[in-house]
């Protein structure tokens, strides 16, 4: 039930970045593990995704987003912005979308500690996406997972990207399947 630190240190910049104005309040609000998480721990180390993630993305949600799915989303589309840049941004948006999301196994992977995702249909203009495992079923997870696909396939150059989730771990079904299209 792990993260890699890096993900602690988008929220961390996303809150810098994005929001800078609630920085030392949301910072405030942390909980001493988190806080202790982000003296210490590198990007490459693995940390609690409860200490690592969730809270810290709770308490954007709380305190910046009426919504949490719209926080998770956008700290989801933060990170794919972040994440895709330099020769991995050129590479992007050289590759096909499709292509791109079905390395999404192994992104996943790297960052996220069990996780279990494969692409399970795909064509031209779409993708569905299914996850049989996270580190922990959460909305807040899978919200960020859908906005990094989200703004992955935009830098991709795909217009008109539309992410569907169609099951939900987090509300007790047996996979996380998302429905990614573009035109």
């Amino acid at each position: 039930m792990e993260v890699r630190g890096s993900i602690l240190k988008g929220i961390v910049d996303f809150v810098k970045i994005k929001h800078s104005s609630n920085y030392a309040k949301w910072e405030s609000r942390l909980p001493s593990e988190t806080k202790v998480l982000m003296a210490s721990s590198s990007v490459s180390s693995w940390c609690s995704i409860q200490d690592g993630m969730i809270q810290p993305s709770l308490v954007v949600c709380e305190l910046i987003f009426s919504d949490e799915k719209i926080g998770a989303w956008e700290m989801g589309r933060f990170a794919a912005e972040q994440g895709l840049t330099g020769i991995y941004k050129v590479f992007a948006m050289i590759a096909t979308p499709t292509y791109i999301l079905k390395k999404a196994p192994r992104i996943m992977s790297t960052f996220y500690r069990p996780s279990e995702l494969k692409v399970v249909e795909s064509s031209n203009r779409s993708v569905k996406i299914r996850c049989t495992k996270l580190p922990v079923n959460n909305s807040l997870l899978e919200f960020r997972i859908a906005g990094w696909i989200e703004r992955a396939a935009e830098i991709c150059n795909c217009k008109n990207v539309k992410v569907e989730i169609l099951s939900a771990l987090s509300k007790g079904e047996e996979t996380f399947d998302l429905h990614v299209s573009w035109n």
